[in-house]
């Protein structure tokens, strides 16, 4: 196998993992992310990137801090999801 394969292989479960985790701590969002970006992999490419909208930090990350920051990132997820940005 080639190295290139075999990193794929590794991004590809590393993408799982984190989908996975994140589909069991906060479903709602998780589901609504996926819609809204059309598939999981787009869904934790966004998660698991700084996000100017939200102050520069993560999804994932703002999303587990507090029910506040998860109702943030909820709020952003439903604009993006319908075209709306205040």
């Amino acid at each position: 196998m080639r190295d290139i394969d075999k990193k794929l292989m590794n991004l590809s479960a590393a993408f799982k993992d984190v989908a996975e985790a994140i589909r069991k701590e906060m479903p709602e969002i998780w589901a609504e992310a996926v819609v809204a970006w059309g598939c999981e992999e787009n869904a934790v490419n966004m998660m698991c990137r700084k996000n100017a909208f939200l102050g520069g930090v993560k999804p994932v990350d703002l999303a587990r801090e507090s029910d506040e920051g998860r109702e943030m990132v909820h709020t952003y997820i439903m604009q993006v999801k319908y075209g709306v940005y205040l």
